[in-house]
């Protein structure tokens, strides 16, 4: 990444030494905690210059990538960070939406840059909806300190009486909004309090964030602030967005439909290639319906005037996006021209201090795999793995870096990642390691290298209970020098790793003994148990088998302990809410027990009751997939049964994002997406389509 702008060394050391020295946690008293935005942004001439403007009023830096932009978006970015000494501007011109990726990388950028309390993802279409900076402020004082707090979409809409005059000047000109999102999204925001968490990722579309170390990041929903959203426009720029927009999805992910990413311009995309008309009536439909379910719309009903105090000045745009066919053809240009740029990642790497990194690491053994892509310059050359270590050995690891960056700009594969991942290692850059692998697996879970070799880095950084799942599913292939890699590092750290395994059996040691010299175990886990019923036709079938119920309501605990112990059964029963930290968390009942949820936004559906949240309850809910890892192995059988009334789908996401759903060998799930309106289907399926790919699912009713 290059920036195009950003503040001298002298402006940066005098802005630096007005404010008073700061501390890891919260603002000393007398101090105003910072706030910073970041944003990738594309082709956005028409409203880019009111987004900076008006957000640049709540912020004390923003920090824009423009994700090769073919109009004037650069000039007139240029033109503001030249105003706006506290605007900063890069540039990547790669093709494809890989937003998670960029935004992560702006995320470690302005933490390394400054000392920022809260970090807020914007796209050019998002405008904070506050009164000023101390009222933003109050609201996120409500964020729990390292976690991320979530605020809504308000999103303004294109009307039949109203089109003509809302295309000039938006947002400004556009004065009518959904009176209801169905399904109604969140963004993130993060509380950092100062401090620097190299493991968090945005995930794409910043409506979460999570940490690649499996820790667990507290949420709540931030009240008393909107993220007012205009994302159609005209149509001119509804076009351009829906194609180009599809067009990076797909070079992003060529199975981006099977996964159901990028619905929505998927199918703008497909009414556009179709020939279907977009006059007025249906660009003003397009426009409410945009990220909707689809419904008939009532315009007297589905639409309510509001009027935002926008205060800025138009300097270097007039509010007109470019031509929809000039932007398309520009944009199928830039997308086979694209200059190599560094990716999302450090762009300048010391070079190895303990001295050459060879192929095989002495320390964790990690290896290399054969790569064939591009080279620096874009022309197509062999990135040999001795082409690679061999510039590792001449101490050239930016030119390694370079090397294989080029042939990720090219065609992402879990190989050519895995070799990204090891130049990070061997320069001391862990988690660009971390995340390196993860995306190798995340493209091929069936490839050894890269899981081998996360497995080998987790290991050595004494994070075995994450390292053993990686290691196991490639156990029968390991080598000899890996096993005994495994086997030295399991002696460093036995102290850890026998205090921690002694109630589960889970040591790495014991994992390594002869056949025949571990006890298995077989577990069924029941989440949302109800009053056990699933869980004692289970045991009567599987008397061998342990049996785990989880249920938040009290009430029901003591049924299942009291019809287990006449049963002369002895069942785990656990007094919780299964979630994605340990804690506590607000149980929302109905009349019916089964029925309560500690998620918002429950309907009525065929007569099931209605949930009352004008009343809850507070009970503990604890990390799930963390307490997997700590009580079972890939020995284990493990069986779950998942009844948790629309929490099921942030629970298997942590689960996928920390492996821990490796553990599971049978997952019997009741989905809930359809009693929920936030919840889409696009979710629904993406999560059911990837937790089918990594265990046996069976779909419940």
């Amino acid at each position: 990444m290059e920036p195009s702008h950003i503040s001298s060394p002298r402006d940066v050391t005098t802005h630096d030494r007005t404010q008073p020295t700061r501390r890891v946690g919260k603002a000393e008293p007398g101090q105003f905690p910072k706030i910073a935005g970041i944003s990738m942004v594309k082709n956005e001439q028409d409203i880019i210059e009111p987004f900076v403007r008006h957000n640049l009023r709540l912020l004390d830096r923003l920090m824009v990538l423009d994700n090769g932009s073919v109009d004037e978006t650069k000039r007139i970015l240029s033109a503001l960070a030249e105003e706006f000494p506290s605007l900063i501007v890069l540039a990547d011109n790669r093709f494809g939406y890989t937003q998670s990726e960029r935004m992560t990388w702006l995320l470690h950028q302005c933490q390394a840059s400054s000392a920022v309390d809260y970090v807020i993802p914007l796209d050019a279409d998002e405008f904070l909806d506050a009164a000023d900076r101390t009222s933003l402020r109050e609201a996120l004082g409500t964020i729990p300190s390292g976690g991320f707090g979530v605020v809504p979409w308000c999103t303004f809409v294109l009307t039949p009486g109203s089109v003509d005059a809302a295309t000039d000047d938006p947002p400004r000109s556009m004065q009518w909004r959904r009176r209801q999102e169905l399904p109604c999204y969140h963004k993130a925001i993060l509380r950092l309090d100062g401090g620097r968490a190299t493991d968090i990722l945005i995930e794409q579309g910043n409506h979460r964030a999570r940490s690649t170390s499996g820790r667990p990041l507290p949420a709540v929903r931030i009240s008393g602030l909107r993220l007012l959203h205009y994302p159609v426009r005209s149509r001119d720029q509804l076009i351009a967005k829906s194609v180009v927009g599809w067009m990076a999805y797909l070079a992003k992910d060529t199975h981006a439909v099977e996964r159901g990413d990028g619905a929505h311009w998927h199918e703008n995309f497909k009414q556009i290639a179709n020939g279907q008309s977009i006059d007025p009536g249906a660009l003003c439909a397009m426009s409410l319906l945009y990220a909707q379910s689809p419904r008939t719309i009532d315009w007297g009903v589905d639409a309510v005037q509001e009027t935002p105090g926008f205060d800025y000045e138009r300097r270097y745009s007039a509010g007109k996006c470019l031509g929809s066919m000039e932007l398309v053809v520009r944009s199928w240009e830039q997308s086979v021209s694209a200059s190599r740029v560094v990716p999302a990642s450090d762009s300048k790497l010391p070079a190895n201090g303990k001295g050459n990194l060879m192929t095989n690491s002495p320390e964790t053994n990690i290896e290399w795999v054969t790569v064939v892509k591009a080279d620096p310059t874009g022309n197509l050359a062999p990135a040999t793995p001795t082409s690679v270590a061999q510039l590792m050995q001449e101490g050239k690891p930016q030119e390694a870096t370079m090397l294989l960056e080029a042939a990720i700009t090219g065609g992402e594969t879990a190989e050519l990642w895995n070799d990204w991942a090891t130049v990070q290692h061997g320069c001391g850059h862990a988690d660009q390691a971390e995340r390196g692998y993860r995306r190798a697996i995340d493209l091929d879970g069936s490839c050894r290298q890269p899981a081998v070799n996360l497995g080998l880095m987790l290991f050595a950084q004494g994070r075995w209970q994450e390292a053993m799942p990686l290691l196991e599913r490639h156990k029968s292939t390991l080598t000899v020098q890996e096993k005994e890699a495994i086997r030295e590092l399991a002696v460093r750290l036995q102290p850890q790793i026998e205090a921690a395994a002694a109630k589960t059996d889970s040591s790495p040691a014991r994992a390594y003994q002869p056949a025949g010299t571990r006890k298995n175990r077989r577990a069924f886990i029941d989440l949302g148990a109800n009053v056990g019923k699933i869980s004692f036709e289970f045991a009567k079938n599987n008397p061998d088998c342990d049996i785990y119920c989880v249920e938040p309501t009290r009430e029901l605990i003591k049924e299942i302990n009291e019809k287990s112990f006449q049963a002369g059964r002895t069942f785990t029963t656990m007094w919780a809410a299964a979630w994605t930290y340990d804690g506590t968390i607000k149980l929302f009942g109905s009349g019916a027990a089964e029925a309560s949820t500690i998620v918002d936004g429950k309907v009525e559906i065929n007569g099931w009751p209605q949930i009352d949240y004008t009343n809850s309850r507070l009970v503990p809910c604890f990390d799930f997939s963390a307490w997997l890892m700590r009580t079972f192995s890939l020995h284990d059988h493990v069986t779950v049964k998942m009844d948790i009334e629309g929490a099921e789908y942030d629970l298997l996401e942590k689960m996928m994002a920390d492996r821990s759903i490796l553990l599971v060998n049978e997952l019997i799930c009741e989905w809930h997406y359809d009693r929920y309106p936030n919840m889409s289907a696009e979710r629904h399926n993406r999560i059911r389509n990837r937790v089918r790919e990594s265990t046996s699912l069976k779909d419940w009713r």
